[in-house]
Order: C-alpha cells, then structure tokens, then sequence
C-alpha cells in the first residue's frame, strides 16, 4: 500500500517513503517534482516504477541532476505532457538500463530512444496541439529505434498527420508479434496509414480499434499484406459478433495468427458496411473460407444490411455459421435467394439459434434445394450464452408465435 506514491505533495511524499519501509515502490511526481527527487535519491534502489508529469521538452533531463546514478530497479516508466509537447528530450547517459515497458501521453515524437535498449513494450498516446500536424516520419523513426520491441499500442488523438515528400523509408520492427491501433473519439479523431511504411514480419495479433465516428481512409491499405505482414496475407476464418453496445470482427490466419475489428461504443451496421470497408482497405477477404456470425441482439434492419454486404465481398465463403437472434438476417438470406441475388457458393450452414431461427434456416434449405444449391443445413438449440445476453442488453421483443410458420418472410 505504502508503496505505491500518488502525485502529492513534499510533506505527504516523505510519509509514504518512510511508511513504506522497504517495499518496492512506484512513484508518480508532478510537474514540480525537483523537490521531491531530493527525497526519494537515497530510495532508488527500491524504485520499479516512475510515472512523471512534465511541462517542457527538457524537464524530464533535470532527474539526472538529482539522481545521478542508473536506476537498474526500474522496470516501468511514464512520461505525461500536460501541455503542448512535440517533441521530447530524454537523459543522454543510460539512467534505466532495464526499463521494459515505456508509457508515452501527449508527446508525438521523443530524442535519444537509444537510453532504453531493453524496451519490449511501448504504449503511446500521441497527441497534437494547435493544429500541428504528426510527424509520422519521426514517429517511425522512434519505433524503429527501439530494437527489442515485442509489444506497440498506439492511440491517436488527432486526425492531422504530416507525410515527408518523398514517403518516409519503410520501418522494420523484427520482434514485433502483437499490435494496437487506436484513436480518441472526437471531431479530429482518426488512424493514420502507418502501417503503409511498417513491416511486421512476425506480428500475430493486430487490433484496429475505432471510434462511433469512423475515419473514411483505409487503416490496412493493400501494401499491408504479404511482404509487411505476411502472417495476416490468408484469413481463411472471419469471426462477427454485434450486440447493442458494439460490434467485434476476428480474423484468423491457418497459423492461429490474428487480426480484431472493434467498432468501439456502436453495432456493426450502425453507419454503414460501405464505412467498415473503408477502414478495412486491402483486407485479404478474398481468403476467407469460414463466417461465424453472432447476433445477440433482435435486430432487424441495418445489421442484416451489413452482413449481406459483406457476403457480397467472400468470394470464397464455403461455410456459414449463425449464432443467437439471426431469424431476420435468415429471412433476408432467403428473400436474396429467392431474388437470384448474387451470394457466395455456401456449401454448409449452421445455425444455433430459437426455434424461430431454426424453422427459417430449414426453409431457406428447401429453396436452396428447389433452385438447384444443395446446401448442408445443421440446426443447434440457442447457446446459454445469448440467452444471457438477452436478459442484459436486448429490448424485450418476443420471437413470432408458431402461428406464423406458414409463411417465410
């Protein structure tokens, strides 16, 4: 308990050093930390973590006066601007030789990143202010610059990036096996096209994590895949799940290897597939092979939109999963058909769902039959889990009576 230092003042500070006695400590200094580092110099041998608040790009330098030993301890370290910061100086003698896990806030681009070779965790907020716009060429510079990285999560808080003429040289992160891509919700919000100069040749897990209010650019552009991220190149499974709060897209490569759609705060479907696809840019639908749908809402309308849409874009669909409420997005499978709407050449279709859900999956394979698309139909009872979701989150609208099974739509 004692241990652990808030941002406080000098008398407050010095009871937590005392009271902690020699407990490893993670401490938080604000902006006029000079004092406090008085104090806590003789303690460093116990420091694991340091969180510090500056004001001016060369603020965070003045720790080298106070402690003018390396800290080995240390394993976690945070810088937060609280106030415009574009660019930030870091200690030119290694104080933290075995710092792990760097947190940046507020700062778009930082010097020296040579003072942590021992980094394999980076989360940065970067942040611009008075309409400055980010650097990405010194932002990939950075990264690049951090040899040992295995971890990078990256949120954005402005939608104004400047680009080098020519485009900034292609940025190797060799070690790199898990991504993060995100951005604050706000008018001037939005994800730039870094991942156009960055090859990940062994990244695993990438997740694209966006605001209610989509950015109308592609964040995965063509040149992503293949030789920048060759795990992501074949996606032959594609996972959906949408409820009231928001929706979720899983990919998964044949070696296990994903990639995660979040549209954070909004159902799919709440804007528009067009907008998704937007996002999605050079995404390898054309490899997907098996869809599982999860519907845990009665929704009907702009999801079912949405999920035709996207059928519309799997060329190579061959098996088709429905999960929870997806009796309307089965009538609207069957009206396409019915239609002699294009849809990918389904081969088997499993539907665990209501009863409801089940006799319109068993019709639409009568059709199927009658037009001539032999399509293997497995029906399952609903699962718990979206019995559970219904009790939580869906308006109370029951599923039709059995009275109504004569006719589909």
């Amino acid at each position: 308990m004692w241990g652990r230092i808030p941002f406080s003042g000098q008398t407050q500070f010095e009871t937590y050093l005392e009271r902690s006695k020699s407990a490893p400590l993670e401490v938080q200094l604000s902006p006029a930390f000079s004092i406090l580092l008085k104090s806590l110099a003789p303690h460093t041998s116990r420091l694991v973590s340091l969180a510090v608040q500056v004001v001016a790009p060369s603020d965070f330098r003045h720790i080298a006066r106070y402690i003018q030993n390396p800290i080995p301890t240390l394993r976690k370290l945070s810088i937060i601007a609280v106030s415009s910061l574009t660019t930030f100086d870091l200690p030119s003698d290694n104080h933290f030789p075995h710092v792990k896990t760097l947190h940046l806030e507020g700062i778009s681009s930082f010097q020296a990143p040579h003072a942590f070779p021992h980094i394999t965790e980076l989360t940065w907020h970067v942040r611009s202010y008075y309409g400055d716009p980010i650097q990405l060429a010194e932002l990939l510079d950075t990264l690049e610059r951090l040899p040992v990285l295995e971890q990078v999560n990256l949120n954005f808080r402005t939608d104004q990036y400047a680009m080098t003429d020519p485009a900034p040289p292609i940025a190797t992160l060799p070690h790199v096996h898990q991504m993060s891509l995100s951005c604050s919700e706000g008018k001037n919000a939005g994800i730039p096209y870094i991942l156009d100069f960055l090859e990940l040749p062994n990244l695993t897990s990438l997740i694209v994590d966006t605001p209610p209010t989509l950015p109308w650019f592609s964040v995965l552009p063509d040149i992503s895949f293949g030789r920048h991220l060759p795990n992501l190149a074949e996606l032959p499974e594609m996972g959906v799940y949408t409820c009231a709060e928001y929706g979720r897209v899983t990919f998964r490569s044949p070696s296990q290897a994903s990639l995660e759609y979040h549209a954070r705060a909004r159902p799919l479907g709440k804007l528009s597939y067009y907008s998704d696809r937007t996002v999605w840019g050079g995404l390898p639908l054309h490899s997907v092979r098996r869809l599982i749908v999860g519907m845990a809402d009665f929704t009907e309308g702009v999801e079912d939109e949405w999920l035709v849409s996207l059928l519309r874009d799997l060329d190579s669909l061959e098996h088709l999963e429905l999960e929870g409420h997806c009796g309307h997005a089965l009538r609207r499978l069957y009206q396409m058909m019915m239609q002699g709407d294009p849809l990918p050449d389904i081969k088997t279709l499993t539907v665990r769902s209501g009863a409801y859900g089940r006799r319109r999956a068993l019709r639409l394979k009568d059709v199927a039959g009658e037009l001539g698309r032999g399509i293997i139909v497995t029906c399952h009872k609903l699962p718990r889990k979206y019995r559970r979701e219904r009790v939580c989150h869906v308006r109370p609208v029951p599923p039709p009576s059995d009275t109504n099974t004569t006719e589909f739509p």
